[in-house]
C-alpha cells in the first residue's frame, strides 16, 4: 500500500486574465496533488470543477469568467 500524505498549500497566487482567472496553488515540499479544487459552493458545477491526480506542484486553476459566479468588469481611466 503506497504512503498517502495530504497535500496542503503552501502559496496560491491568483492571475487575472481576459476571459479567466488563473489560480496557480503550490503545496508543501511541492507533494503531488490528488484532488478537487473549485469555488466555495459550486462543488456540483462540472464547468467550474476540476480534478487533479498525482499533478505535482505548482497546480493551475482555470476559473472561467462569465459562469461559476464570476464576471468581467470593465475598468474606466
Amino acid at each position: 500500500m503506497a504512503d498517502a500524505t495530504a497535500a496542503i498549500a503552501s502559496t496560491v497566487q491568483i492571475e487575472c486574465a481576459s476571459e479567466s482567472i488563473i489560480v496557480h496553488i503550490s503545496t508543501e515540499g511541492r507533494t503531488d496533488f490528488h484532488g478537487l479544487v473549485y469555488p466555495r459552493g459550486l462543488s456540483k458545477n462540472s464547468s467550474c470543477l476540476q480534478e487533479y491526480r498525482s499533478q505535482p506542484s505548482p497546480i493551475t486553476y482555470n476559473l472561467p469568467l462569465r459562469s461559476c459566479n464570476t464576471m468581467p468588469t470593465e475598468l474606466i481611466h
